[in-house]
Protein backbone atom coordinates (compact mmCIF):
# COMPACT_ATOMS: atom_id res chain seq x y z
CA UNK A 1 0.00 0.00 0.00
CA UNK A 2 3.07 2.78 0.86
CA UNK A 3 4.45 1.52 -2.89
CA UNK A 4 0.99 2.63 -4.08
CA UNK A 5 0.38 5.96 -2.64
CA UNK A 6 4.09 6.70 -3.23
CA UNK A 7 3.15 6.05 -7.12
CA UNK A 8 -0.26 8.13 -6.42
CA UNK A 9 1.91 10.87 -5.13
CA UNK A 10 4.95 10.62 -7.85
CA UNK A 11 1.65 10.47 -10.65
CA UNK A 12 0.25 13.65 -8.87
CA UNK A 13 3.86 15.28 -8.47
CA UNK A 14 4.31 14.63 -12.27
CA UNK A 15 1.13 16.06 -13.05
CA UNK A 16 1.77 19.01 -10.80
CA UNK A 17 5.06 19.54 -12.64
CA UNK A 18 3.80 19.27 -16.04
CA UNK A 19 0.78 21.74 -15.35
CA UNK A 20 3.61 24.27 -14.00
CA UNK A 21 5.07 23.68 -17.12
CA UNK A 22 2.62 23.65 -19.47
CA UNK A 23 1.51 27.22 -17.59
CA UNK A 24 4.56 29.10 -17.84
CA UNK A 25 5.00 28.02 -21.48
CA UNK A 26 1.50 29.75 -21.81
CA UNK A 27 2.84 32.65 -19.82
CA UNK A 28 6.16 32.60 -21.67
CA UNK A 29 3.67 32.32 -25.38
CA UNK A 30 1.47 34.76 -24.11
CA UNK A 31 4.26 37.27 -23.62
CA UNK A 32 5.55 36.26 -26.73
CA UNK A 33 2.42 37.57 -28.56
CA UNK A 34 2.11 40.41 -26.48
CA UNK A 35 5.36 41.48 -27.94
CA UNK A 36 4.46 40.39 -31.18
CA UNK A 37 0.88 42.67 -31.22
CA UNK A 38 3.00 45.68 -29.70
CA UNK A 39 5.72 45.69 -32.68
CA UNK A 40 3.08 45.31 -34.84
CA UNK A 41 0.67 48.08 -33.04
CA UNK A 42 4.23 50.24 -33.78
CA UNK A 43 4.22 49.40 -36.54
CA UNK A 44 1.04 50.45 -38.29
CA UNK A 45 1.17 53.78 -36.41
CA UNK A 46 4.41 54.48 -38.03
CA UNK A 47 3.07 53.53 -41.38
CA UNK A 48 -0.80 55.82 -40.79
CA UNK A 49 1.78 58.72 -39.53
CA UNK A 50 4.37 58.21 -43.18
CA UNK A 51 0.34 58.31 -44.90
CA UNK A 52 -0.54 60.96 -42.53
CA UNK A 53 2.34 63.25 -43.51
CA UNK A 54 2.16 62.61 -47.46
CA UNK A 55 -1.54 63.13 -47.39
CA UNK A 56 -0.86 66.41 -45.52
CA UNK A 57 1.70 67.39 -48.38
CA UNK A 58 -0.63 66.86 -51.22
CA UNK A 59 -2.46 70.20 -52.88
CA UNK A 60 -5.37 71.18 -51.53
CA UNK A 61 -7.97 71.51 -54.32
CA UNK A 62 -10.92 73.96 -54.57
CA UNK A 63 -13.06 73.11 -57.81
CA UNK A 64 -15.68 75.89 -59.06
CA UNK A 65 -17.66 76.71 -61.76
CA UNK A 66 -17.59 79.86 -63.52
CA UNK A 67 -21.47 79.95 -61.94
CA UNK A 68 -19.45 79.52 -58.24
CA UNK A 69 -17.65 82.89 -58.87
CA UNK A 70 -19.98 85.13 -57.03
CA UNK A 71 -20.65 83.03 -54.44
CA UNK A 72 -17.05 82.28 -53.50
CA UNK A 73 -16.17 85.91 -53.43
CA UNK A 74 -14.42 85.25 -56.83
CA UNK A 75 -16.06 87.39 -59.59
CA UNK A 76 -13.19 89.63 -59.88
CA UNK A 77 -11.15 86.99 -60.75
CA UNK A 78 -13.09 84.92 -63.08
CA UNK A 79 -13.79 88.27 -64.97
CA UNK A 80 -9.99 88.37 -65.55
CA UNK A 81 -9.76 84.86 -65.83
CA UNK A 82 -12.69 85.21 -68.74
CA UNK A 83 -11.00 88.11 -70.56
CA UNK A 84 -7.70 86.50 -70.77
CA UNK A 85 -9.51 83.47 -72.29
CA UNK A 86 -11.65 85.41 -74.48
CA UNK A 87 -8.45 87.67 -75.74
CA UNK A 88 -6.63 84.24 -76.56
CA UNK A 89 -9.77 82.51 -78.58
CA UNK A 90 -9.61 85.98 -80.91
CA UNK A 91 -6.12 84.74 -81.29
CA UNK A 92 -6.10 81.33 -81.17
CA UNK A 93 -9.35 80.54 -82.86
CA UNK A 94 -9.28 76.99 -84.62
CA UNK A 95 -8.54 77.93 -88.07
CA UNK A 96 -9.91 74.92 -89.63
CA UNK A 97 -12.87 75.11 -87.24
CA UNK A 98 -14.29 79.11 -88.84
CA UNK A 99 -17.52 78.61 -90.23
CA UNK A 100 -17.53 75.07 -90.67
CA UNK A 101 -17.45 73.24 -87.25
CA UNK A 102 -19.63 74.34 -84.21
CA UNK A 103 -19.76 73.01 -80.56
CA UNK A 104 -19.30 72.92 -77.21
CA UNK A 105 -16.51 71.48 -74.94
CA UNK A 106 -16.51 71.06 -71.24
CA UNK A 107 -13.53 71.48 -69.62
CA UNK A 108 -11.54 71.99 -66.17
CA UNK A 109 -8.34 74.35 -65.77
CA UNK A 110 -6.21 73.68 -63.24
CA UNK A 111 -4.17 76.93 -61.98
CA UNK A 112 -1.51 77.07 -59.29
CA UNK A 113 -1.62 80.19 -56.64
CA UNK A 114 1.15 81.71 -58.25
CA UNK A 115 -1.01 81.91 -61.96
CA UNK A 116 0.33 79.05 -63.75
CA UNK A 117 -1.45 76.72 -65.72
CA UNK A 118 -0.80 72.97 -64.02
CA UNK A 119 -3.20 71.08 -66.76
CA UNK A 120 -6.89 71.26 -68.65
CA UNK A 121 -8.79 68.25 -68.66
CA UNK A 122 -11.51 67.64 -71.11
CA UNK A 123 -14.78 66.78 -68.99
CA UNK A 124 -17.24 66.43 -72.04
CA UNK A 125 -15.81 66.05 -75.67
CA UNK A 126 -17.15 68.36 -78.50
CA UNK A 127 -17.19 65.21 -80.35
CA UNK A 128 -14.81 67.15 -83.01
CA UNK A 129 -11.40 67.08 -82.48
CA UNK A 130 -10.26 69.95 -83.21
CA UNK A 131 -12.16 71.95 -81.23
CA UNK A 132 -11.19 69.96 -78.16
CA UNK A 133 -7.63 70.88 -79.08
CA UNK A 134 -8.36 74.31 -79.95
CA UNK A 135 -10.21 75.02 -76.68
CA UNK A 136 -6.98 73.22 -75.08
CA UNK A 137 -4.52 75.48 -77.00
CA UNK A 138 -6.38 78.83 -76.42
CA UNK A 139 -6.19 78.01 -72.48
CA UNK A 140 -2.74 76.97 -73.10
CA UNK A 141 -1.57 80.36 -74.72
CA UNK A 142 -4.43 83.02 -72.42
CA UNK A 143 -2.04 81.47 -69.18
CA UNK A 144 -0.13 82.61 -67.02
CA UNK A 145 -3.13 84.32 -64.86
CA UNK A 146 -3.76 86.33 -62.11
CA UNK A 147 -1.94 84.65 -58.91
CA UNK A 148 -5.22 83.42 -56.61
CA UNK A 149 -6.48 85.67 -53.90
CA UNK A 150 -5.10 85.02 -50.87
CA UNK A 151 -8.87 84.00 -49.18
CA UNK A 152 -8.16 81.46 -52.05
CA UNK A 153 -4.78 80.20 -51.17
CA UNK A 154 -6.05 80.37 -47.88
CA UNK A 155 -8.22 77.46 -48.71
CA UNK A 156 -6.42 75.59 -51.70
CA UNK A 157 -3.21 75.61 -53.41
CA UNK A 158 -4.93 75.21 -56.88
CA UNK A 159 -7.98 76.24 -58.43
CA UNK A 160 -9.78 74.03 -60.67
CA UNK A 161 -12.43 75.76 -62.61
CA UNK A 162 -14.62 74.32 -64.71
CA UNK A 163 -16.17 75.61 -67.56
CA UNK A 164 -17.79 75.35 -71.18
CA UNK A 165 -16.13 76.71 -74.24
CA UNK A 166 -18.85 77.33 -76.97
CA UNK A 167 -17.58 77.81 -80.74
CA UNK A 168 -20.39 78.61 -82.69
CA UNK A 169 -20.82 80.50 -86.39
CA UNK A 170 -19.64 84.01 -84.52
CA UNK A 171 -16.10 84.79 -85.86
CA UNK A 172 -14.18 86.32 -83.05
CA UNK A 173 -11.23 86.75 -85.74
CA UNK A 174 -12.48 90.10 -87.36
CA UNK A 175 -13.13 91.77 -83.49
CA UNK A 176 -10.51 94.03 -82.51
CA UNK A 177 -7.31 92.46 -80.21
CA UNK A 178 -8.37 92.74 -76.32
CA UNK A 179 -6.81 95.40 -74.32
CA UNK A 180 -5.07 94.22 -71.34
CA UNK A 181 -7.19 94.62 -68.19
Amino acid sequence: MKKQVISAISAVFVLLLVSIAAESRETSDLDEQRRKIEIEMRRLEAELDRDLQEYNQRPRYLFVSLADAKKKGLAEYFADFEHKITCSSRLHYPEAAHGKIYGDVVMTVFILSDGALEKVDIDKSSGQRILDEGAINIVQRAHPFSPLPPEIRQEADILAITATWTFTSADDKDKPPCEPR
